[in-house]
């Protein structure tokens, strides 16, 4: 496979960016559930970079 690294990196990006999106999506879903049950739900300013994520 000497090479043929190039065949890996797009399938693995898109992997990494379908999984970012389902996250996103996921907490959206979940502010809404909240809402509709009443529960007080701060509005944070979204913060993009992992680095922003991490050291939280």
């Amino acid at each position: 496979m000497t090479g043929r690294w190039w065949y890996i990196i797009p399938p693995l990006a898109a992997f990494m960016i379908l999984i970012i999106a389902m996250q996103w999506m996921i907490q959206g879903i979940k502010e809404v559930q909240l809402r509709r049950v009443g529960v007080p739900v701060k509005q944070r300013a979204r913060k993009f970079g992992f680095k922003s994520r991490a050291f939280r």
